[in-house]
């Protein structure tokens, strides 16, 4: 018999994670996994761009007027935007590269941290 997937999130295998602190006092986290298709490998691949675009849009649109504090991580620790009261207010110079056949973010180091 097969057994349903849990669809519990999975921070290992993230790669940005986003913490949303909302006025009524509670916190949610959020992690992103997202991968595209491509066409010349006919594989999945990760693109953290796309990955990070749809957080920064969740935040910006989902959660506009509702949050005190967003914040993104990315996998390798370091902290990539920040919002407060609905104003970026810190976004680290981060572009994307080909690596691997993966789209990633160039950060500079790549240790997970001791809170993810």
């Amino acid at each position: 018999m097969i057994q349903p997937q849990s669809h519990k999130p999975d921070p290992a295998k993230a790669s940005f994670k986003l913490i949303v602190y909302f006025k009524n006092g509670q916190s949610r986290k959020f992690y992103n996994y997202h991968s595209v298709w491509n066409s010349d490998l006919k594989k999945p691949v990760k693109n953290e761009l796309v990955g990070l675009r749809k957080l920064e849009r969740l935040v910006e649109t989902k959660y506009h007027d509702q949050y005190d504090t967003a914040l993104i991580y990315h996998i390798a620790g370091k902290l990539i935007r920040k919002y407060v009261y609905n104003k970026q207010i810190v976004c680290q110079p981060t572009f994307s590269v080909w690596e691997n056949d993966q789209v990633k973010l160039k950060l500079g180091t790549e240790q997970k941290p001791e809170l993810w």
